[in-house]
Order: C-alpha cells, then structure tokens, then sequence
C-alpha cells in the first residue's frame, strides 16, 4: 500500500509521520552513506528524512519531484509506503500518474484539519512570527481541489483528522507482515 498524507500548511502531515516514528522501531534507509527515508517495523517506508525537533520532513526535504518519484518506486519495491509534503499534497496530476505506474493500493488520505486550526499551528510551530496566511489560504483551496480531482477520478481518497489517521495507520501495520527481503542498504 501506498499512502499519500496530504494537507495545506499546518495541517499536521508531518506530525503524523512523526507519532508513527515515535511508536515504532526504525531503521533508517540509507543510500551512498546518506539517509533517504526510515523503515518501521520491517513493515512501512517512509520517505523522505525526520528531525526530531524540525517542523518539516518528508517530500519537503527533498529537491526534486523526480527524487520523490525514484524513492517510491524503489522502496514500494520492498513493502508500504508512506509519504507527505505540502508541495506534494497541492498537486495532482504527477502523484495520479504514479498512482497508475505503481501495482500497489495508493491512498490519497487527506487531512480533514480545519484552515483555522492549521494558522493555529503555524503560529505555534513559528513562536507566533508572521507567516503569509493568504499564502496558506490559497494552498488550503488547493489541497482541497486536488482531493475532489482525485476523487472524481476515481482514486481511494479518504478524509480523516489527525487522530484517526494514525489510528488507522496503526491498525493496518498491525496487521501487515514483515515483507520478506526488506531493504535498508540501497
């Protein structure tokens, strides 16, 4: 299974990914001595690197969109994977195309947060510094289009808070095996 976590600024994309890492064992990915993405539990790839203290990760540490691409084909290779980035989620047409690329589930999990408790969160992630909320305004419109996009094309799109995205999350890699020939070292 592929997951896409997907929301505007302050939506908590990366936090999700962050309670998971918290929960579990990790391993990181590491290719030519330099860390691509995390494994947990043998079960689920992660994209992308994780500070503890960073308030990004992800696909947003990431250069390129191509980059992006190569890391998900390569680890949905070895078993699920998951990944998130603000670029990623206000876009369509490139994560689609991959979507029909890659023989694995691939949800499109878009985080239900509401645009006042997302500036809440900038705010408090920024020790309340000035930001460009219309900036975050307009990317919330969007994520919020490539959504009805996705889902009108048929793709699996589901709406969830914060809280029940991990909840399901934890719940389906309970019940996932180890995949057999997992990698670490690309």
């Amino acid at each position: 299974m592929i997951i896409n976590i997907r929301g505007t600024n302050g939506s908590g994309k990366t936090h999700l990914v962050k309670r998971l890492i918290a929960s579990h064992e990790m391993d990181d990915v590491v290719e030519d001595g330099k860390i691509i993405g995390h494994l947990l539990n043998g079960k689920l790839y992660v994209v992308g690197m994780y500070t503890k203290h960073g308030a990004h990760g992800g696909a947003d540490t990431i250069k390129t969109s191509d980059e992006i691409c190569r890391r998900i084909r390569e680890f949905s290779k070895y078993g699920n994977v998951i990944f998130e980035g603000v670029i990623v989620s206000t876009v369509y047409q490139r994560w689609a195309d991959l979507s029909e690329e890659i023989d694995q589930a691939w949800l499109w999990l878009c985080l239900n947060t509401s645009l006042e408790q997302c500036h809440n969160n900038i705010s408090y992630r920024n020790f309340c510094m000035s930001y460009n909320k219309k900036l975050v305004d307009e990317k919330y419109k969007t994520v919020l289009r490539t959504a009805e996009r996705a889902e009108e094309a048929g793709k699996w799109v589901l709406p969830l808070s914060n809280d029940d995205a991990f909840n399901r999350i934890e719940e389906w890699m309970r019940n996932w095996s180890v995949f057999p020939g997992y990698k670490i070292k690309f």
